[in-house]
């Protein structure tokens, strides 16, 4: 009995690969429910899975489910999704075709979703899809839709970018492994694209913070700005929670007076979407100034604790460390060049401090995952946030 049983289950799995070799690759209709071609083609069978098993509507799982073993169709959707796996984590180097994770309509938000063709975009063939809500027909945009490259180069040019890479080099390194020559203009406006796109999104993230703020201003230059009595520098505001290492905010002005600490702490109390409990500054009057929101609003309730340098003991070290980090960016641009480019180039630093920068002092995970924020990044930590934000971005 124990030799038929294997026997039946070899035949099943070898038949569940003869489903996918045909080119019928299973369909998701919901989390944990897909649906599989029958060998006939004559129909679909639903699948749906109970922990770590899976059920089957064919009359084989049906009729006899007391046999040891997935039916064929289980095993073509457990192959399936082993491949899909496998293509998602594939070394980067390879560049395998992008798999294309869609869970939802973009008109009617319904799950119900089938293959419908194919669309035939500069990236190649996309699948097109339909759903059988609303009968919709639509390619997925999943923020790369009219984009030339594929997204796994786009998303490379922007993490060497905020490691440091200058943008020629960029594309000198892309032309080398790969054979394809974007401009330095071009990964420059993927820069300010998905710098934008990402941090919108993160704007409406909910970071779970300690409520201990430490507040710093660094001063940067930008040589194609008009002087103002010959100077040409800005000023650099950032929030850290120090607690997590989530940086919370980063504001540019002009100056650094009253009007300019008040600007930076709405901000920064808009994406906490709370006021902090205790903040750390340095001596700067501004911090604790006549139109400091912090000492008026909320007098009493928050420590304000000033004064602490690098020579402190409480220290403001967190955030000073951070600035070290961003002058290793503006160091390879041989400074920034104007406030509005400027002001990009920081979101997308911050969505790479918080989202894709693993943090030592947090035991190799990121910011994000300290503060607990609601989303999963797989290892292209990029390609996912650019997903997700642009799905956000159509609802």
């Amino acid at each position: 009995m124990a030799i038929y049983m294997t026997q039946v289950s070899q035949t099943r799995t070898i038949r569940g690969y003869a489903i996918i070799a045909k080119g019928d690759e299973p369909r998701r209709v919901g989390d944990g429910i897909y649906e599989v071609r029958s060998q006939s083609g004559s129909g679909f069978y639903r699948l749906t899975k109970h922990g770590i098993v899976w059920s089957c509507t064919c009359p084989d799982y049906v009729n006899r489910h007391e046999v040891v073993g997935d039916c064929k169709h289980v095993s073509a959707l457990r192959l399936w999704l082993k491949a899909k796996e496998a293509t998602e984590s594939t070394d980067t180097f390879e560049l395998p075709k992008t798999v294309l994770s869609f869970k939802r309509c973009r008109f009617c938000n319904s799950v119900d979703l089938v293959r419908w063709g194919y669309r035939t975009t500069r990236q190649g063939k996309k699948p097109r899809l339909k759903c059988r809500t609303c009968g919709k027909r639509f390619v997925a945009d999943e923020g790369f839709l009219k984009t030339r490259y594929d997204p796994k180069i786009i998303t490379l040019c922007l993490d060497m970018f905020y490691k440091g890479t200058s943008l020629r080099k960029i594309t000198q390194h892309v032309a080398q492994f790969y054979g394809l020559r974007p401009t330095h203009v071009t990964v420059l406006t993927w820069v300010r694209k998905f710098s934008e796109l990402i941090d919108a999104y993160a704007q409406t993230l909910r970071p779970e913070l300690s409520g201990v703020w430490n507040c710093d201003e660094m001063k940067t230059k930008m040589v194609h700005e008009e002087p103002i009595n010959g100077d040409k520098h800005y000023w650099l505001w950032n929030a850290l929670d120090n607690g997590s290492r989530y940086l919370i905010a980063s504001h540019l002005t002009r100056g650094r007076g009253h009007k300019d600490a008040k600007e930076f702490f709405e901000v920064a109390k808009k994406q906490a979407k709370r006021d902090p409990k205790v903040l750390f500054s340095d001596g700067l009057a501004s911090y604790s100034g006549a139109y400091d929101p912090v000492s008026i609003d909320n007098i009493g309730k928050i420590a304000h604790i000033q004064n602490v340098g690098v020579r402190s003991h409480s220290g403001n070290h967190r955030v000073e460390r951070i600035h070290n980090t961003m002058r290793e960016r503006e160091k390879v641009m041989r400074h920034l060049k104007k406030a509005n480019s400027a002001e990009k180039v920081f979101k997308g630093f911050r969505a790479y401090y918080n989202f894709v920068r693993p943090h030592m002092a947090l035991d190799g995970h990121t910011p994000a995952q300290a503060a607990a924020v609601p989303i999963e990044l797989g290892t292209n930590k990029w390609l996912d946030l650019i997903r997700q934000a642009a799905r956000a971005q159509k609802r």
